[in-house]
């Protein structure tokens, strides 16, 4: 066999074409820096050097089937319709993704640079997440720890050759949200795992969704996501009206430029009010424990500006939305776990409110978070089919009591009045969270 030589500037040449070829295929070309800790991310929860791509697509996935929720659904009863529109192009276990999702360090250490340690030795030990997952845990172990130091990230998202690109501005600006403020891997749900884009290559709306991310300007962002339109729903195009979340059994992505319960709401602080990291996530967490309502239930009456009046009442009662409080041992019988529970089972769920810290990379101290964003995943039909069955188990002077949570039957109209003000509720504590101090050994942010 005679070997073949083919000339230096004809490989040159090859090369350019491919990378041509690559580009023009590419969706979106991002580096992503850690705004708060990362937590998580591997197959057995401990915690890996940067996110997974399968990690960090589940996520898109599931924020596009929300937003294809309210914007384009017919049938809120099930998941169906928004799963088969978002498995046409990101694939299922029945079919192969139309795009390519690659996630590749490339640098060291994060532009804040924070303590690269990991747990209680950052601070992190003491947010209200942290602690009792430790609790839970009984014994510590740094590769299950959370992290305040990660390595910037490239993410790369290229479409298959052959396929059309009428989605590409629907992943590009679905993954930007979700990487800066929906979130990936463990507590999510609480601020955890929160990326922003530093450098970023592509087309159509993606720049302006990172740049209203990066100038810490959440509703923006949203907005200009939203106002893909036609976009967001393929071929059908989007409802003359937004669905209603009483009128859903599935999550509806939040809504922007409103005041309701179902809207982005932005949680702001001034210059001299802002909280670093750990701060930011304690603020957090503590907006969410129950402790936390219990105490402030007398401070809601002065909340009436974020809505319809908030009473109090027995808003507590509707913590379980947020997936509150955790299934627990009895602290006088550890035979005994306390929590909601159905039917005997621990009641447990993932929070339909997402808080997320947020901040501008243009500060001078790019540690300083501006404000927490709170963002509703409503749905009134899902909880109706469960709250008949919840029972709360718990501890009171050393006794356990059970009551059946909604006694005498759930009424659609009462159960969506109280998740309202439930919601408006966690506004308020949210609102007043970073302004008092916390009695002593409180952690910090409260």
């Amino acid at each position: 066999m005679v070997a073949t030589t083919i000339p230096g500037e004809l490989l040159d040449e090859a090369d350019r074409a491919a990378e041509e070829r690559v580009r023009g295929l590419t969706v979106l070309d991002a580096e992503f820096v850690l705004v708060t800790a990362w937590w998580g991310g591997g197959p057995h929860g401990e915690t890996l050097d940067v996110p997974t791509s399968s990690s960090i697509v589940g996520r898109v996935r599931w924020f596009i089937r929300t937003v294809y929720n309210r914007f384009c659904a017919q049938d809120l009863s099930n998941y169906e319709e928004s799963m088969a529109f978002v498995d046409g192009f990101l694939g299922s276990i029945a079919g192969a993704s139309r795009y390519r999702f690659s996630v590749q360090p490339v640098g060291s250490g994060d532009i804040a640079g924070r303590d690269p340690g990991r747990g209680a030795r950052n601070g992190l030990g003491d947010v209200p997440r942290v602690k009792l997952h430790n609790l839970s845990r009984g014994r510590r172990d740094e590769r299950w720890e959370p992290r305040l130091n990660v390595a910037p990230f490239r993410l790369t998202i290229s479409r298959n050759p052959g396929i059309d690109g009428r989605h590409d501005d629907l992943v590009a600006g679905a993954t930007l949200l979700t990487m800066a403020y929906v979130g990936v891997g463990k507590a999510a749900s609480r601020g955890f795992g929160r990326f922003y884009p530093m450098r970023i290559h592509g087309d159509g709306v993606a720049p302006r969704i990172a740049r209203a991310i990066r100038d810490g300007e959440p509703e923006e962002a949203f907005g200009s996501f939203y106002g893909l339109g036609r976009n967001l729903c393929g071929s059908g195009g989007p409802r003359s009206t937004p669905n209603r979340w009483r009128d859903s059994r599935v999550p509806l992505a939040p809504r922007v430029g409103c005041d309701e319960e179902d809207c982005v709401f932005a949680v702001r602080r001034g210059d001299a009010e802002r909280w670093d990291e750990v701060e930011a996530l304690g603020v957090v967490g503590n907006c969410f424990m129950k402790s936390t309502w219990k105490r402030s239930r007398g401070s809601l009456s002065n909340c009436g500006h974020l809505g319809a009046p908030v009473t109090g009442g027995r808003i507590p009662d509707y913590m379980w939305i947020f997936g509150l409080p955790r299934s627990a041992r009895a602290p006088n019988d550890r035979s005994v776990s306390t929590g909601y529970f159905l039917d005997g089972d621990p009641g447990r769920r993932v929070s339909t409110v997402i808080a997320s810290p947020f901040r501008s990379l243009n500060d001078g101290d790019q540690r300083r978070f501006r404000g927490i964003l709170l963002l509703p995943f409503l749905s009134l039909g899902d909880h109706l089919r469960r709250a008949g069955k919840l029972r709360i188990l718990g501890v009171k002077g050393g006794k356990i009591n059970s009551r059946q949570l909604f006694s005498g039957g759930v009424d659609a109209g009462r159960l969506g009045d109280g998740i309202a003000e439930a919601v408006r509720a966690l506004r308020c504590i949210c609102e007043s969270a970073g302004r008092r101090r916390g009695p002593a050994g409180s952690p910090r942010g409260w």
